[in-house]
């Protein structure tokens, strides 16, 4: 590929994993390859020494896999693992990269969180997770329907602390490794991210600000955003909340649920961060809105201009920047393909400058280059 080209993949609610090329100056995106996967590869995660090292689910069969990707967008399993539960959803590396943790939505399991040991290279250690790594989150009962028991949707680390959102118990958990000298389980609960969420809220997932102590949480059954602080040792607050809806969908907000949330860095010195929020299930022509807030040098939210793009298309999920922070790929499952839009202005608005629409059920993204 050239010097102007930069690799990306898509993960899908199918059978496969996409990959494609977006040239950011002719601002054209083309498909390079498509490989066959276990049923659902709906999450990439990338490892972050070992860069042609990605790691992906296979969602129905309940199965992790290390992939090899080359240059030109070649796709190569190098080993496959059981997860340990129903569900596999989310993935992402522990602290020192010596293991990859697993989120598990499944109500078979309870929505446990696992983990599966990795060499200095990034490989599989194991053909399965042991289940002495495995969290299982107690349920704390609600109204809601949704919220019937543990359903861990995201895992992310911060310094030595995981953080896992699970969406039927209504909370963040904050969790530490254990001391096994001390008889503690291989996690232990250090507290939860809780104060301000509502009966009906299905902490879906969340982005952490890189500088200070703010966790932003996308609420998967009310489509909305809160702000919690996230302090060290003490139990984080409630400091903001929004609705991702556009008013013209407040009617259906019912039928509505949030998917996605990515906090990009400033395009500019001194200009605000980017927070986009996507929507699901629409019952407008158009499709579902991507809510767009402004973040300012202290983390607190405040709405864009605009507030929302809309024109992706329907069930919009799949979001990921680039290394230069430009550019974000995204894509609606539901009908309107991949696309690639461009910050503009101070960085707080976005236009489309890239589709490819022959290439369906994309929900998730991973830059490469």
């Amino acid at each position: 590929m050239s010097s102007d080209e930069r690799l990306v993949l898509f993960g899908t609610h199918d059978f496969f994993i996409y990959s494609a090329v977006f040239n950011v100056k002719s601002k054209q995106l083309r498909l390079v390859g498509t490989k066959r996967m276990s049923e659902h590869p709906s999450w990439l995660t990338r490892h972050p020494i070992h860069e042609d090292i990605v790691y992906c689910n296979g969602h129905v069969e309940g199965k992790v896999f290390c992939l090899q990707v080359d240059p030109d967008g070649a796709i190569e399993v190098l080993d496959e693992a059981v997860a340990g539960g129903v569900g596999p959803t989310h993935l992402a590396l522990n602290q020192d990269h010596t293991g990859l943790l697993i989120a598990h939505y499944g109500q078979e399991t309870k929505g446990l969180l696992a983990e599966l040991p990795l060499s200095p290279e990034g490989r599989f250690l194991l053909h399965a997770t042991d289940p002495v790594t495995h969290f299982h989150p107690k349920h704390q009962k609600w109204a809601h329907p949704r919220l019937d028991e543990p359903h861990v949707h995201h895992v992310m680390t911060r310094g030595e602390e995981v953080l896992a959102c699970d969406l039927g118990t209504n909370k963040v958990w904050r969790l530490r490794r254990g001391d096994a000298r001390k008889g503690e389980e291989a996690w232990v609960v250090s507290g939860a991210v809780q104060e301000g969420l509502v009966d009906g809220d299905g902490p879906r997932h969340a982005a952490i600000h890189p500088e200070h102590e703010i966790i932003y949480v996308l609420n998967e059954v009310s489509s909305s955003l809160t702000v919690h602080s996230l302090p060290t040792a003490a139990e984080p607050e409630l400091l903001q909340r929004f609705s991702i809806l556009p008013p013209e969908d407040e009617e259906s907000k019912d039928d509505m649920t949030a998917a996605e949330i990515l906090l990009l860095p400033p395009l500019h010195p001194g200009a605000p961060s980017l927070l986009l929020c996507t929507n699901r299930y629409t019952t407008r022509e158009e499709g579902d809105a991507i809510a767009l807030f402004a973040v300012g040098a202290d983390g607190t939210v405040q709405r864009t201009e605009t507030g929302w793009y809309r024109g992706v298309g329907k069930h919009v999920r799949a979001l990921d920047g680039d290394k230069t922070v430009r550019f974000i790929a995204t894509a609606a499952r539901d009908g309107g393909g991949v696309v690639v839009l461009e910050r503009v202005g101070d960085g707080t608005e976005v236009v489309e400058v890239a589709r490819l629409p022959e290439v369906e059920n994309v929900v998730d993204a991973l830059w490469m280059d």
